[in-house]
């Protein structure tokens, strides 16, 4: 769906606003015309775009339904925080905790390659 088809309706209807002030000035057939082009162009968009709610994805899912998944996303959000949270904490312990220095002995003569 495409959000130039409820972007154009504020326009549309400025132009029948426009249209409308122009024929109480005056009413010969042009002006007419163009009111009847003009409203018309609206209530094609209008259509347009209640067809396009009404086929929204999901829209079929009842005000209830809606409310439900929200508070189980949110909830998912709160487990995600708190993992994250004590993987932080976790992370800071390690990186306070001391250096542990190991002494290693290593044989010389392993190491040393061979003539």
């Amino acid at each position: 769906m495409s959000t130039t088809l409820f972007s154009n309706l504020l326009p549309n209807i400025v132009n029948v606003l426009e249209v409308v002030t122009e024929s109480e000035l005056g009413t010969n057939p042009d002006l007419k015309k163009k009111l009847v082009q003009a409203s018309n162009t609206l209530r094609d968009d209008f259509g347009r775009a209640k067809e396009a709610a009404i086929n929204l994805e999901g829209g079929d899912i009842s005000l209830e339904e809606q409310e439900e998944i929200a508070e189980m996303l949110k909830g998912l959000i709160a487990r995600k925080r708190l993992v994250l949270r004590n993987f932080a904490r976790d992370i800071d312990t390690k990186a306070a905790a001391p250096e542990v220095k190991m002494d290693i002995d290593l044989d010389s003569t392993a190491s040393t390659p061979a003539f």
